[in-house]
């Protein structure tokens, strides 16, 4: 399915011209369907395309739309976690998420209720990767608890193979 998003004459890219269910004139739009999925992006191509995308949006919606200052404060929220990386996840949702709710309503959250949803999206991340965490001591401590129970008699814990018991000791 292809996506598409109205543009105006900004860029070399290839686009296309569409009429309009009952216009007389026909739109801009480029064909995003080449585009790799949001959620595939990397931190650095984050932090580009968010300058990049105030800068898109600055140019489409114009001074008497209030989102391109709404955008810069969010994109300047998203992107100044001292632990940008380790929080990616969650600041990568949490700005679709935010993004596609201006989109689909045209209206922003307010101050309390945007850091309320910065504060859920960021324990939903943290908690799975807590339960992530877990799942693999889990799945740790039962190999090591099987190595143990195949390993000698004595259910000692030996972390080096038995062979090495027999190497010659060099005392000089």
């Amino acid at each position: 399915m292809s996506h598409y998003y109205m543009l105006p004459f900004l860029f070399s890219a290839p686009y296309e011209q569409i009429q309009c269910f009952g216009q007389t004139r026909s739109k801009s739009v480029l064909n995003t369907s080449g585009f790799s999925s949001e959620m595939d992006l990397t931190p650095e191509e984050f932090y580009e395309a968010s300058d990049n995308f105030v800068l898109l949006i600055s140019l489409i919606a114009g001074p008497a739309v209030v989102g391109p200052q709404h955008f810069k404060q969010h994109g300047s929220f998203c992107l100044s976690h001292k632990q940008f990386k380790d929080s990616f996840p969650a600041i990568l949702a949490f700005d679709i998420e935010t993004r596609c709710m201006f989109f689909n309503t045209q209206t922003f959250l307010t101050d309390d209720a945007y850091k309320c949803h910065w504060n859920e999206t960021q324990l939903k991340f943290s908690q799975k990767k807590a339960d992530d965490a877990a799942e693999l001591a889990i799945r740790e401590s039962a190999g090591l608890t099987t190595l143990l129970q195949k390993g000698s008699s004595s259910q000692r814990y030996a972390p080096y193979p038995a062979a090495c018991a027999t190497l010659p000791v060099c005392i000089s």
